[in-house]
């Protein structure tokens, strides 16, 4: 790491929240000779999301939730933001929003896909009507996954979609790292009783179907 350093490849951050004493991210540089090698890269990435502490704080919280996947032996397949911008920015199978996460799982026998968001902080609600809005185009993805920090935020985004096609499913992101696929969810759009999130991934998230279309599309 003091050698990647060294070279300008990453970045050493210090004084951050949740416990880490160091967090490394990819320098410019660093990310210029991954996006050479290969590395699905648009250019455009989370410095320019606003406060930096807020925004590493953030992927700090999901990289929890995608190294609780892996160590359940649950996960078979990540596609990290960078990637999910590349494919918007670059190609024509487009997603309508640039997702945290596309996260493909072993669910019931299957594998289970889905879109993952985390509101660490709650945005206005015309803001999420206008996501709503957008959310509402989506034809690649059937299941999207909202994880908030409290169940104030979880209440807002509730109140605020109505989803027409995509199944949006609410939880605590606490609640869900520690229960993955067994967490109570709340359905947007439907009555307040919780279900379990691996029974809704059955019912809508089942990959085949969308990754043939990927595939047939890719060709």
């Amino acid at each position: 790491m003091r050698r990647l350093e060294k070279q300008d490849l990453i970045c050493r951050h210090t004084g951050l929240l949740n416990g880490h004493e160091w967090v490394y991210s990819i320098a410019p540089k660093g990310a210029s000779l991954l996006s050479a090698m290969g590395e699905l890269y648009a250019g455009r990435g989370v410095h320019e999301q606003g406060d930096g502490q807020l925004v590493v704080n953030h992927w700090l919280d999901i990289n929890e939730i995608h190294l609780a996947l892996r160590r359940r032996n649950l996960l078979v397949r990540w596609t990290p933001e960078s990637e999910i911008r590349s494919q918007n920015d670059l190609t024509s199978f487009k997603y309508a929003k640039d997702y945290d996460a596309i996260v493909t799982v072993k669910c019931g026998g299957s594998d289970c896909r889905f879109a993952l968001e985390y509101e660490r902080m709650a945005k206005t609600k015309s803001r999420y009507t206008q996501i709503g809005i957008d959310l509402d185009r989506e034809v690649h993805i059937d299941t999207l996954l909202y994880l908030a920090p409290t169940y104030h935020v979880l209440s807002c985004m509730k109140q605020c979609f109505a989803p027409r096609r995509l199944v949006i499913c609410l939880a605590i992101a606490a609640e869900f790292a520690q229960d993955l696929l067994a967490a109570r969810v709340v359905v947007a759009g439907e009555s307040h009783r919780t279900v379990r999130f691996e029974d809704v991934l059955l019912r809508t998230g089942v990959a085949d179907r969308s990754s043939k279309t990927l595939s047939a599309h890719l060709a």
